[in-house]
């Protein structure tokens, strides 16, 4: 069986930085902690729905196609990645800026500035100079991925689409097509409806969705 676009099938993947064999992502544990990366992300394979934007598009069309039950290795160029690095996206600024906000800033520090998030660069003589590009933009990247199986079950479908698209961990309900769940928050009605137009879109048998409260 191929997975095709629309498919829910649940992987296991590894992303690798090639030029410098870093691991950048993995949803090993072990491999996780051995790279030093966040302790608290939450580990194990992954429910995703193929061509929802999920995972990187140039990752998504390579695994499309392929045989489920299997592993595999792809390459992906920055322009399938993250993208090429932006000159307008280095910034130089002034250091008082980081000292009204209680900031020493100091190379390889993430900052958030407007809303943005970047990395310091240099600090000399009161300049700062922050990259706002992603620290993966302009790399080639390897990921490693086992295509474990299709998924069929509207449950696990919905519960791994609210994870991955919405960062929500739920546990739905369902019954003849009509799918609840209770996100443990007041949310404005027109999100509601635009997550339950794209579930009903991506799940079509599921026909109607209640998010409480």
């Amino acid at each position: 069986m191929k997975a095709k676009e629309r498919d829910f099938i649940e992987l296991e993947y590894t992303g690798i930085i090639i030029d410098s064999g870093i691991v950048f992502d993995t949803t090993d544990k072990e491999l996780g902690a051995s790279s030093g990366l966040d302790p608290d992300m939450i580990y194990g394979p992954a429910i995703i729905c193929l061509g929802q934007g999920q995972l990187l598009p140039g990752l998504e069309k390579l695994i499309i196609g392929k045989d489920i039950g299997e592993s595999y290795e792809f390459e992906l160029a920055p322009h399938d990645a993250f993208g090429k690095k932006d000159p307008k996206k280095i910034r130089l600024m002034n250091i008082n800026a980081f000292k009204r906000e209680d900031i020493n800033p100091s190379p390889g520090l993430q900052v958030t500035v407007d809303n943005e998030m970047g990395t310091v660069k240099t600090v000399s003589g009161g300049r700062v100079i922050v990259d706002f590009n992603s620290p993966l933009s302009g790399k080639d990247l390897r990921y490693k991925v086992k295509l474990i199986k299709k998924v069929d079950d509207d449950t696990l479908k919905l519960k791994g689409y609210m994870k991955l698209s919405f960062g929500m961990d739920t546990e739905p309900k369902i019954t003849d097509g009509k799918a609840e769940i209770d996100i443990k928050k007041e949310m404005d009605p027109k999100i509601k409806k635009m997550i339950s137009d794209k579930v009903k879109e991506v799940i079509p048998t599921i026909k109607e969705l209640t998010i409480k409260p």
